[in-house]
């Protein structure tokens, strides 16, 4: 099946079947469901368009116990959160062995962050992208201006809105960054650049 998805996915895209779209329910944003032809079916089957992964982790927002024994790494950042606040930013890395509970930290961490009126925007790592340049900064640069799960031409648009002032050519740069422009090789070698969804 994830074959035949492919066959009908758009250049670029990602086509998923209906038990699949399932599975990542609420961990990814679709497109409405379409009926494609694919080998080996008679009739047209179901399938949706990956248009982004979700805005949140699908783990945050979940109801936990109270968080023991990181009182220490608590306060050490509640401190650096204070002087945040006042203007010193500050970087923190959460490192260590898995299970040891540095998502739970985390998710701790931007939750007092929050109850002290500070934006917070998330985002992961998936270890099939690690070998996309820049790919966690451009998701967490999103995240932050509002368009993850927009599809491009729909981001460009509430970019341009938001930074109505801002160069041509940054924003190219910018588009760029967040994966809404597409490189295509013209057939005398030179490169042609198309904005994805225009």
């Amino acid at each position: 099946m994830a074959q035949r998805m492919e066959s009908v996915a758009p250049p670029g895209g990602v086509m998923l079947s209906a038990s699949t779209a399932r599975l990542v329910d609420g961990a990814a944003v679709l497109g409405e469901p379409e009926m494609v032809r694919i080998k080996g079916a008679e009739e047209p089957v179901p399938a949706h368009r990956l248009l982004g992964m979700g805005e949140r982790h699908p783990s945050v927002g979940r109801v936990e116990s109270t968080l023991v024994g990181r009182r220490w790494e608590m306060n050490a950042v509640e401190g650096l959160l204070h002087r945040a606040i006042e203007g010193h930013g500050a970087v923190v890395g959460v490192v260590g062995p898995p299970g040891i509970g540095k998502s739970r930290l985390v998710r701790e961490l931007s939750a007092l962050a929050a109850s002290r009126g500070v934006d917070v925007f998330m985002t992961f790592c998936e270890s099939h992208t690690s070998h996309i340049p820049f790919h966690a900064v451009a998701r967490l640069l999103r995240a932050a201006t509002g368009v993850e799960g927009h599809d491009a031409q729909a981001a460009r648009d509430q970019l341009r809105d938001r930074v109505s002032d801002a160069d041509p050519e940054d924003l190219l740069l910018f588009d760029d960054l967040l994966g809404l422009l597409i490189l295509t090789r013209c057939c005398h070698g030179s490169i042609r650049m198309r904005v994805d969804g225009g």
